[in-house]
């Protein structure tokens, strides 16, 4: 009963939460602002950083160049990443801490509504998201000019469908993509229609942060075993099995890290693993910081797509990305014009007992509004906090398969 009641409760706080920024935007008196300013709203995690990072440089060097100030809306964690790779950017940092957290209710949206809607600009720029608290904000803020983008697949849930139709409309311009566009030319599109000249895609790359201590000389190979979803979560019975014949196969070290996994999963790890002396297991246990180090260091890294595997793209560590198809190709594979020195793109895994390009619930997530939502079989495994079955279907074998083509390939050692 109260699981019901809670569930209630959320949905009405969504909707409220959605009707005060409707209320907002649309009783806004429209003027003419001239004072200079560029807002740019930026969400998501650390791979937008990544991947997102020489774009905002591009856009920023373009205003900047034509007298313009630039803001830089967006949570204190991306802007931490963001100062990684640029330590003296050229645009200034609005917090909007909380953005990025799942499940907002009233409350947590008014709150940053309310931080943003005195705020004027001659022109706001969303960076390619989905996420609808992005949108919210958007509409908050008085502008000239508002620019986002388009979805040429609308969500399959009619709340999800009506909330975007609504929004798009407070918009002045966009640029229309497909969920299958990579994320990287979603935003060179956005880029190219704004003005900016001659941008390819490209990937950052994260300098040297210091050492990591927990590492003495030897060499190994890092395995993340973390993602920020259940149904983003390879079982550990697989990993087990997977580190077992990687230490049959190589001489190195594995080390395991992540930061959101169960207790009981790092339970097994550290039962399967109390007497081998070649597995450390560093789960939850480095900073950010500690933790690119640790990845720089490694001859490869394993993992599921998700943040380590864009760190470990942008401190050249060659990374093997099990990959499901939620997304389509909005992350995987890296589609890059420029490659920089120092990067390496990661090699995609797929599971191998179907065409996914054939698959009908493929981009889920973006398309649908959650994962597993069109296949029944899936839909019911996310549900009960088991990974969904383009992930689940990946076997060892499959990745062990992709590492030994790639050292045959002289990729990795």
């Amino acid at each position: 009963m109260l699981k019901i009641v809670k569930k209630i409760r959320n949905k009405l706080g969504k909707g409220f939460a959605f009707f005060y920024i409707w209320c907002i935007a649309k009783t806004r008196t429209k003027q003419n602002i001239s004072n200079n300013k560029i807002a740019v709203i930026f969400n998501g995690h650390i791979g937008d950083a990544i991947l997102g990072h020489q774009a905002l440089n591009a856009l920023a060097d373009y205003y900047v160049s034509i007298g313009k100030d630039v803001y830089l809306l967006c949570e204190k964690s991306l802007w931490d990443v963001l100062r990684l790779c640029e330590p003296k950017p050229k645009v200034s940092f609005i917090d909007l801490s909380g953005l990025n957290t799942p499940d907002k209710g009233f409350s947590e949206i008014k709150r940053l509504s309310d931080s943003v809607k005195k705020l004027e600009f001659e022109k706001s720029i969303v960076i390619p998201n989905r996420n609808l608290p992005t949108h919210y904000i958007a509409a908050c803020i008085s502008d000239n000019e508002k620019w986002g983008f388009l979805d040429i697949t609308m969500p399959t849930a009619l709340n999800l469908r009506i909330k975007q139709k609504v929004l798009y409309k407070f918009y002045t311009d966009y640029v229309t993509v497909s969920p299958d566009i990579p994320y990287t030319e979603s935003i060179r599109d956005v880029l190219m229609k704004l003005g900016v000249p001659y941008y390819k895609t490209k990937i950052s790359y994260l300098p040297k942060q210091g050492e990591c201590k927990f590492m003495d000389r030897k060499k190994y190979i890092t395995v993340a075993v973390d993602s920020m979803a259940t149904a983003r979560r390879w079982c550990a019975e697989y990993f087990i099995d997977l580190i077992q014949r990687l230490i049959n196969s190589y001489s190195y070290d594995i080390v395991l890290t992540g930061r959101t996994v169960p207790t009981s999963d790092n339970e097994k790890y550290r039962a399967a693993f109390a007497s081998c002396s070649k597995v450390k297991n560093l789960i939850g246990k480095t900073g950010f910081m500690e933790f690119i180090e640790l990845i720089r260091g490694a001859e490869f890294h394993i993992g599921i797509d998700s943040g380590s595997i864009h760190v470990a793209a942008s401190v050249g560590t060659q990374a093997f990305c099990l990959t499901g198809v939620w997304d389509g190709n909005r992350l995987f594979p890296y589609r890059v014009e420029e490659p920089a020195d120092n990067t390496a793109d990661p090699i995609c895994i797929y599971r191998k007992d179907t065409d996914i390009d054939q698959l009908f619930c493929r981009n889920c997530t973006a398309c649908r509004g959650g994962y597993g939502i069109n296949n029944q079989e899936c839909y019911m495994l996310c549900k009960s906090g088991r990974p969904c079955l383009c992930l689940s279907k990946i076997t060892p074998d499959d990745v062990m398969a992709a590492i030994n083509h790639a050292r045959e390939a002289g990729v990795i050692q």
